[in-house]
Formats: C-alpha cells, structure tokens, sequence
C-alpha cells in the first residue's frame, strides 16, 4: 500500500457533506443551507407522528386482544 505525500492530502479543504443534499459545507455547520434544515426538520416530524401512530395502534390491539380474550369468561360467571 502506498502512503500518500502530505502535499496532496492538504490539497482539499477540511469539509463534512450535508446530510440531506450530500453537498460540502464547513465543518462547523449542521446543515448546507436552511431549505435542507427545514427538510430535515420535516422528516422527523414525520418519523415522530408515525411512531407516535405505530405505538397508539399497538396499544389499541393489545387492549383488544384483552377485552376479547379476558373479559367474557369473566361475564360467564
């Protein structure tokens, strides 16, 4: 394997990529720009309500499943 020479690895400025867009950014920055931000920012809130929905539906089946299971040998007595 061949080591490169330190003039060619400074040759490209320290940089990080936009996690959205994959464009180059400063190194101290979150996000390249506010669209990318604001996209960000949109795609959690859509990942939060659709946890939010999966854990209220996995409620309501369990509670389900208890109501149908449990309770009418309950009302036999």
């Amino acid at each position: 394997m061949s080591v490169r020479p330190a003039a060619k690895r400074s040759r490209i400025p320290e940089h990080k990529h936009c996690p959205i867009c994959g464009l180059p950014m400063a190194v101290d920055a979150d996000f390249c720009g506010e669209s990318c931000r604001k996209t960000h920012e949109e795609r959690l809130r859509r990942e939060r309500r659709a946890r939010n929905f999966s854990l209220l539906m996995y409620i309501a089946i369990m509670l389900m499943l208890f109501l149908f299971l449990f309770v009418p040998p309950l009302l036999q007595r």
